[in-house]
């Protein structure tokens, strides 16, 4: 088998509760090395976030700055939680990912978090075969991924568009790093006007990684779309770009039968996802509908949550002023 490298990104300490503790990823280190000798396994974190235990489970550990989080101010939906800032990790997920694939000493690479780690040997070895017999097949700069955390047309979650999942990614280590490189330059560059007030619902990290994973690789016009692009962006050409990339550049897989670890995420795996991408016009279509109605649906719950939070501070509201008007009658008398 080609020897592979395991990028595990992010928080580990915080994080260990969800993903089965420390003994999690000694397993994984003891599959990823059971497979091939010359697999490795990356951790990129923060200080204070390593352990010795972590050290002795792993090959690599790149200690990454942190850059703090992105805040910015959005525009309060007219009801709901009146914030008035928001804020993300954006720059964080970009650092300590660009960081790990760079220490990568392999050319097949997944990038994952601690809490999706190889637990199942049998099937994490056949999931993993097929991932890199289809990555290898062409030259093509091809990108896996779990397809029930996948928003595109073939498959949509929320009924967002252009997304490639931050949860895990397999694909040469060329590829991934060109395609998180552009990401975090395009977040620096353009942060201000994707992140500006007017913006109801600004862009998700995985729409910036799937946006620039379509211009490098499916011929979008990324930056001349750059002042429309928000959460639920959709255009002919986004369409047309992500048409090109589901027919030929992506490497499907299920997450159910992956052989990795099913805790914080297990309510995914139980997600019905369609059986074979058919390329034929009138799937798309239809698809494309179905997108779309996912769409309205998840805006639609987030405005009933927004209700139904408004309803329960008014009602707090009318219920405190009440017992202080009641204890107030009562001190005048």
């Amino acid at each position: 088998m080609v020897p592979i490298s395991l990028v595990i990104c992010g928080l580990l300490n915080s994080r260990f509760e969800e993903s089965g503790g420390i003994s999690s990823l000694q397993n994984a280190y003891r599959i990823i090395k059971s497979l091939n000798s010359k697999n490795e396994i990356v951790i990129s974190t923060y200080e204070g976030e390593v352990t010795k235990e972590i050290y002795q489970s792993s090959d690599k550990v790149v200690l990454n700055r942190d850059p703090g989080c992105d805040k910015f101010k959005v525009h309060p939906w007219p009801i709901g939680k009146k914030e008035t800032r928001s804020s993300t990790n954006y720059s964080r997920i970009f650092e300590t990912t660009i960081n790990g694939i760079s220490h990568c000493s392999n050319e097949i690479v997944i990038r994952t978090r601690i809490e999706i780690l190889p637990t199942n040997l049998q099937e994490f070895k056949v999931w993993i075969s097929e991932c890199i017999e289809k990555l290898l097949k062409t030259d093509l700069p091809k990108i896996g991924f779990f397809t029930e955390h996948y928003n595109g047309i073939y498959f949509s979650v929320d009924g967002t568009l252009g997304t490639i999942p931050n949860t895990l990614q397999i694909g040469r280590k060329q590829t991934l790093l060109d395609t998180w490189t552009d990401s975090q330059k395009f977040w620096q560059n353009n942060f201000e006007l994707l992140t500006r007030p007017t913006i109801k619902f600004p862009v998700s990290d995985e729409q910036i990684v799937g946006l620039n994973y379509l211009k490098l690789y499916c011929k979008f016009p990324l930056m001349d779309e750059l002042n429309k692009i928000k959460r639920y962006y959709s255009s002919k050409r986004l369409v047309k770009s992500i048409m090109i990339a589901e027919q030929g550049f992506i490497v499907w897989s299920s997450y159910a039968t992956s052989g990795f670890t099913k805790n914080k995420f297990k309510g995914t795996a139980m997600i019905t996802i369609p059986k074979e991408n058919n390329g034929a016009t009138k799937y798309y279509l239809r698809n494309l509908l179905i997108v779309v109605v996912k769409r309205y649906k998840h805006m639609l719950r987030i405005m009933i949550t927004g209700l139904v939070f408004t309803y329960k501070l008014r009602s707090n509201k009318f219920l405190v002023h009440g017992q202080l008007s009641y204890l107030r009658r009562k001190i005048e008398r």
